[in-house]
């Protein structure tokens, strides 16, 4: 397989995580991890960064759309109450989200299908 970019930020991500493990950068850093292996289609390997990000880093700027990243790939691995639980979560905080995270919500939660 030729190398991609994803590679690349893979790698140098995952190198960033292991040096700067409590870096103010490094919830950032796993969401960015998260969007490499969903662009490849690895949606576990980006459902677990989605996770740390949000999880480790509750405060960090990429939280709020971690949270609903992690949604996206575990509709996307087939995990429909998963991914509706966290989409819930995401809607009980609605008026804390700004007018994109609230769009966002809006379509992931029509493809996630929840309630129905």
């Amino acid at each position: 397989f030729p190398v991609t970019i994803y590679d690349t930020a893979e790698e140098a991500l995952t190198k960033f995580i292991a040096d700067y493990p409590n870096n103010a950068y490094t919830g950032n850093a796993y969401y960015w991890l998260g969007e490499s292996f969903m662009q490849r289609k690895r949606y576990d390997k980006a459902s677990l960064n989605f996770l740390q990000s949000f999880s480790k880093f509750p405060k960090n700027d990429k939280a709020d759309l971690s949270m609903l990243k992690l949604a996206s790939s575990l509709r996307l691995l087939g995990k429909k109450k998963e991914s509706c639980a966290i989409l819930a979560k995401l809607k009980a905080n609605n008026s804390s989200l700004n007018h994109s995270m609230q769009n966002l919500l809006q379509k992931e939660l029509k493809q996630s299908k929840c309630g129905k």
